[in-house]
C-alpha cells in the first residue's frame, strides 16, 4: 500500500513536469494548449485553452485595398454572413473615391456559425453602373474553421483586379 502511494506521487510529479496529465479515475486539471494543433479540428488555442471556432462572435475589420486596374476606382466592400444565399448580417465600408489605395479601417461584428457562409464583395461604385471587382466566400465547417484559425493576423484576399487587406478576431 505504501509502495503504491509513493509510485503515484512520483508519477504525478513527473507527469506535471511534462505538461500535465490525467490519471484514470482522478480529476486533475491539464495544462491546456500552446498551439492550435493541440486542439480538435474545429477549435483554436486561445490563452492556453481550446476554444470552439464556430458559434461565437468575431470582429471583422476591412483595413485597406490595392487596385490594379487603369483609372481611379471608387471602392467599397460589402461583407458579412449569409445563409441559403441571403445575407443574414451585412456591413459595408464607406466608398473611398478616386483612389487605387483605399483605406477603410471599418469593423463589424458577426456570429459565425455552422451552416453559414462568410462573404466578401468588392465593388467599384460609379455614377452610371457598379462593377464588382471581387467575390469571395468561405463555406462549410472546414473552410470557416480554416478562415477563423487565421485570427489576429492581417489577411490578403484578392485577384488580378484588387487585393483587400483585412483581419478577423474573436470577441471573448
Amino acid at each position: 500500500m505504501q509502495h503504491t502511494a509513493i509510485c503515484q506521487l512520483v508519477f504525478l510529479s513527473v507527469c506535471t513536469l511534462l505538461a500535465g496529465c490525467v490519471v484514470p479515475g482522478e480529476n486533475y486539471a491539464s495544462v491546456g494548449c500552446t498551439y492550435d494543433s493541440e486542439c480538435t479540428f474545429d477549435e483554436f488555442c486561445y490563452q492556453s485553452n481550446c476554444e470552439r471556432a464556430l458559434g461565437r462572435e468575431y470582429l471583422v475589420t476591412m483595413l485597406s485595398a490595392e487596385s490594379y486596374g487603369t483609372g481611379l476606382p471608387d471602392l467599397s466592400v460589402i461583407y458579412g454572413v449569409s445563409r441559403d444565399g441571403e445575407w443574414s448580417e451585412v456591413c459595408e465600408t464607406p466608398t473611398d473615391y478616386d483612389t487605387n489605395y483605399p483605406t477603410w479601417n471599418h469593423a463589424c461584428s458577426f456570429v459565425i456559425s455552422e451552416g453559414q457562409v462568410f462573404r466578401m464583395e468588392v465593388w467599384d461604385t460609379d455614377i452610371l453602373f457598379d462593377d464588382i471587382f471581387l467575390t469571395e466566400q468561405w463555406e462549410g465547417v472546414d473552410e470557416l474553421v480554416d478562415l477563423i484559425s487565421n485570427w489576429g493576423i492581417e489577411l490578403v484576399t484578392g485577384n488580378d483586379s484588387v487585393d483587400v487587406i483585412w483581419r478577423i478576431d474573436p470577441l471573448f
